[in-house]
């Protein structure tokens, strides 16, 4: 049973995309928690994602209490 989402803004890099600011192999990007549903609703903080070459990805996420 599905607990609810988190929702995030921010930014992302893709392959295609040359674009200062955005995260590479060696810098990761941080977006910010605005809200969620179910379990999750009124939740906020920054979730932290870095794409790594082998083609995954590690998010981090950080809550405000």
């Amino acid at each position: 049973m599905s607990k609810g989402q988190i929702l995030a803004l921010g930014t992302s890099q893709y392959i295609a995309s040359k674009a200062p600011g955005f995260a590479s192999d060696s810098e990761s990007s941080i977006a910010v928690i605005v809200g969620g549903t179910g379990e999750y609703v009124g939740v906020q903080g920054t979730v932290t994602s870095k794409q790594y070459k082998v083609g995954t990805y590690q998010h981090t996420f950080v809550f405000l209490d």
